[in-house]
Parts: C-alpha cells; sequence; structure tokens
C-alpha cells in the first residue's frame, strides 16, 4: 500500500519565501514572526524542494509509516500531503503534495551557516524533515484548494488530523477510506493538469531560445543587461551559444541558472568556461558553487588554487577572512582537524582583537 502522511502547515500562496507572502495560520511563530521553516516547502532549489512542517518532540515515528523503518533514520517513496487553512475559521485544505518523497526521523540543517550552506539567502538556515525531486512536487493554485482534509475532533479519532502537525492516517478507516480517496483526487489533478503553480526548473525550460534575428553580439549584450528579465535573458544567451560557444556567454549563463538555483548546471557552465579561460573570477565563482553544494573536498583545492594565485595578495582582510573561515569549516566536516588548524593560524593573523576568544574556541566544534 502506498506510504502516505499529511502534514499540517502555514497557508501561503506560492512557498517560495516569506518576503511577498506572508503565511498565515501556521501557530505562534509564524504569528510573531511573518516566517517560518515552511515558506520554501515549493521552491526549487536545484532540483529538489526541502519540506518542513513544526512538530513537537525530537523526532518523527516514520515506523508509522512503514513498519520496517524502526530503525532507520528515514523512509523513502512516501506521498507527503501538505495541509493548510488559509482563515482561522476555515477549514484544513490540500494545499499541494510530494510523491515518491524521503521522510526524515530527525529534523536536518545541513543547509545551515554552520555547515556551509546558505539557503536561499546569505546567513538563512534552512531546516527540513522532507526531501523529494522538484519534479514530483505539486502545488495547487488557490482557487483548486478545495479538497477538505478534517479535524479527528470533529468527526472521530482515527478520521481526520488531529492536534500534531503530522497525521500518519494508519488507522483501518484512514487506510481504507481516507487515503485511497485522496490518492485518487491527486491522481486525477495530476492527469487534468490543474494549473500547478510551482515552478520545475526541468532541462525544456532551461533549453528555451530566443527565435528572432539578431547577431550573437547583440544577443550577449541582451543578456548582459541587468533590465532584461531571467527568462529572456536564459533564451538570448541559449540562442547565441547555439552559435558561438566562448567563455564569457558560458559565464553569463552560468550566472543566470544561479539565480535559479540550479547549482549543479550553473557549476558545469563555470568549469566550461574556466576551461576555455583561465579568469581568476571564474574560480572564485566555483569556489562558492562548491560550498552551496556541499562538495567540500573541491571547495579546498579550489580555494588554494585561489591563495596561491598573484591576485590574492590585492583581496581584502574581509574577503580573506571569509575565504579562510569556510575553508576552515570544510575541513572540520571532512574530519581534518590538523589542516583545520592551519587556517585557524591564518584567521588569527587577519581576525581583531574581540574575535580572538571566538577563532580559538572554533577547533572545539570538530575535535
Amino acid at each position: 500500500m502506498q506510504k502516505v502522511i499529511f502534514c499540517n502547515i502555514a497557508y501561503m500562496k506560492n512557498y517560495c519565501g516569506a518576503k511577498n507572502d506572508t503565511p498565515v495560520n501556521g501557530g505562534k511563530y509564524i504569528t510573531e514572526n511573518n516566517d517560518g521553516g515552511e515558506v520554501y516547502n515549493f521552491l526549487d532549489y536545484n532540483g529538489k524542494c526541502y519540506g518542513y512542517f513544526m512538530h513537537y518532540g525530537d523526532k518523527l515515528s516514520i515506523e508509522r509509516i512503514d513498519i520496517d523503518a524502526d530503525k532507520e533514520n528515514y523512509v523513502d517513496d512516501v506521498c507527503v500531503i501538505w495541509v493548510a487553512k488559509k482563515s482561522s475559521d476555515s477549514s484544513n485544505v490540500i494545499v499541494g503534495w510530494y510523491k515518491n518523497a524521503r521522510v526524515y526521523r530527525y529534523v536536518k540543517n545541513d543547509f545551515s551557516c554552520e555547515t556551509l550552506g546558505y539557503y536561499p539567502e546569505p546567513d538563512k538556515d534552512l531546516y527540513y524533515n522532507i526531501v523529494a525531486d522538484a519534479k514530483d512536487c505539486y502545488l495547487l493554485p488557490e482557487n483548486m484548494r478545495n479538497y477538505i482534509i478534517p479535524r479527528a475532533s470533529k468527526i472521530g479519532k482515527g478520521k481526520g488530523m488531529g492536534q500534531s502537525a503530522i497525521w500518519y492516517a494508519d488507522s483501518e478507516y484512514a487506510r481504507k477510506e481516507v487515503v485511497p480517496s485522496v490518492l485518487a483526487y491527486i491522481s486525477k489533478c495530476e492527469e487534468e493538469n490543474c494549473g500547478f503553480i510551482n515552478t520545475v526548473y526541468t532541462d525544456a525550460l532551461l533549453s528555451e531560445e530566443y527565435t528572432g534575428n539578431k547577431s550573437v553580439d547583440e544577443l550577449t549584450e541582451l543578456a548582459k543587461d541587468i533590465n532584461t528579465p531571467t527568462q529572456e535573458a536564459l533564451r538570448y544567451v541559449n540562442a547565441a551559444l547555439k552559435t558561438e560557444t566562448n567563455a564569457d556567454l558560458l559565464f553569463i549563463k552560468a550566472d543566470i541558472l544561479m539565480e535559479y538555483f540550479c547549482f549543479d548546471k550553473a557549476l558545469e557552465c563555470y568549469e566550461k568556461s574556466y576551461e576555455i579561460e583561465k579568469d581568476i573570477n571564474l574560480l572564485v565563482k566555483m569556489y562558492w558553487v562548491y560550498i552551496l553544494t556541499h562538495q567540500y573536498e573541491k571547495a579546498v583545492i579550489t580555494a588554494e588554487t585561489l591563495e596561491s594565485d598573484d591576485t590574492f595578495n590585492d583581496w581584502s582582510d574581509d574577503d580573506k577572512y571569509e575565504l579562510y573561515m569556510t575553508v576552515f569549516k570544510c575541513l572540520g566536516v571532512m574530519k581534518k582537524v590538523s589542516k583545520a588548524q592551519t587556517y585557524l593560524a591564518k584567521l588569527k593573523n587577519i581576525c581583531s582583537e574581540e574575535e580572538l576568544d571566538y577563532i580559538d574556541d572554533m577547533i572545539n566544534l570538530y575535535n
């Protein structure tokens, strides 16, 4: 039988950040901060969606999803139904779902500032307990959010969601009545293509080309123009690359892909560009993408190359500090403590008096 869970979250339109899409009806934290862990639940982040819901206790009982997972830290191939209510007096409705998802027993934060990954804005930690391929995630438009998931307090225990933000739907009634009905509903929505509003950066979308009559130089200038909308800029550069492959065009395309959080695809373009033209600025870009994608070995090697370049002497102390600190953290994550200590020494040479104690304490994170 299909493994299914229901997760209650705050209500939003797009779940791609809270800047212009304030979450509501998600509990005290949401109310006080106009923000929360679920605000990026439907953002395509390098081909994945990272889902979060607030729950009490330090772990999820994933053995209730799969009886064989009692000693595991995650369970795969779960259909996760996201439920929210638009107003305080409305019913909980299905807003979207993940298929083929991985559900973790413990909340993860391997995109946190301490573990080298910013999501998707500087200094914002990401906590998540569910992950799925973006292509397997579906967010309904607001006018289609009408499938009600009732509360157990109104219709009876085991027949709807309780006080917890997660419902395992493992009662006999839920398995025989609720789950089949919900699965039939989402299958119908997918078959009829109900206008899902989350953007998935497929190869087809990212390879769209401008089809007019412009020269490579014209296309390049339009792609570089900051006033050109991002998707149009990508079409221009794709058209230009079809005619001519050069380092500048690959660099431009990589920068555009970074705006879409398509880090793996951006890295391919940066690396190809660097093969053509050994530009130090490309190495800097590649270094940070290695950090974002947790490729710490490559990040350290790239950092060492940057340090050996003559231009490194011209870097400001702030820029050197940032590089040394991230390399130190990479080495710490890789448990290369002795080498990490050499970077602490470099940090001490350029840090302020106020930071010395903090720097001395850093090595204790990884001992």
